[in-house]
């Protein structure tokens, strides 16, 4: 039996996460298609080594959609400056010359995916199909798109977000 979603996001890392963050509370009926829920946390383990310089744009996106509470809980480290060299120069930021208290955020990708999914699974009308694998995609422009898990399940949706492109080539959308 085919379940029918408004949108499927295949991908519930930090962008597909977000996006769902995003569209949760709204009217829509949202899937996540995760492979694989990231490994919990906690405070005394080392850092990881996938990190990202989040811009305060980004953070404001987060506190939007309810999430930065869930990196703050967990760690986050301000960063004030910033260095920039090439060939022909360099340059320099400061926080104080914009008279921010900060440029931005260095995150562990993994906080920022764990305060995201978190978020997410508090919304009703979202459901995070986590751990999931997919057989097949058919790409429908104009109509429904089909996803096949391999469980045997079958989504549509008229908007199918990919946010995994790493794993999932053009070919296969």
């Amino acid at each position: 039996m085919k379940e029918k979603f408004d949108v499927v996001i295949v991908g519930g890392g930090m962008v597909g996460a977000a996006v769902a963050c995003c569209l949760g509370g709204s009217p829509l009926k949202i899937a996540v298609i995760e492979s694989a829920p990231p490994p919990a946390f906690t405070p005394d383990q080392p850092h990881d080594l996938r990190v990202s310089a989040l811009s305060i744009a980004s953070k404001n996106i987060l506190e939007t959609v309810g999430a930065w509470e869930g990196v703050v809980s967990r760690r986050f480290c301000p960063f004030r400056r910033m260095r920039v060299w090439e060939t022909a120069g360099d340059t320099e930021f400061c926080s104080d010359d914009i008279d921010y208290p900060e440029l931005g955020y260095i995150v562990e990708n993994r906080v920022t995916q764990l305060a995201l999914l978190d978020r997410l699974q508090e919304f009703d009308n979202v459901e995070l199909i986590c751990p999931a694998t997919i057989n097949k995609i058919n790409y429908s422009a104009g109509h429904a798109s089909e996803v096949e898990l391999g469980d045997g399940r079958l989504l549509s949706a008229k908007v199918l977000v990919a946010s995994i492109l790493k794993r999932l080539t053009a070919n296969r959308i």
